[in-house]
């Protein structure tokens, strides 16, 4: 871990993150319309992720598909 991230964050244990990962275009159309990405323009899965100080992944929620948005 980063130095100054240590001296500044003294009781932090996991970093938390969203990514999205490209995957090939699934064969089956339902499949297909749920890992669209139009943002990407890609078939996308997207996961939450946390990251321990160290660098280890300490868990992976579910992964969705890159159709997926939150509202606002």
């Amino acid at each position: 871990m980063p130095g100054h991230v240590k001296k500044d964050y003294l009781k932090l244990r996991c970093i938390i993150d969203a990514t999205e990962i490209f995957v090939e275009q699934p064969k089956n159309p339902e499949a297909q319309q749920l890992s669209w990405s139009s943002y990407k323009n890609h078939d996308t899965l997207k996961a939450l992720v946390g990251i321990t100080p160290s660098g280890a992944i300490f868990f992976v929620f579910a992964l969705f598909g890159g159709s997926s948005q939150t509202e606002s």
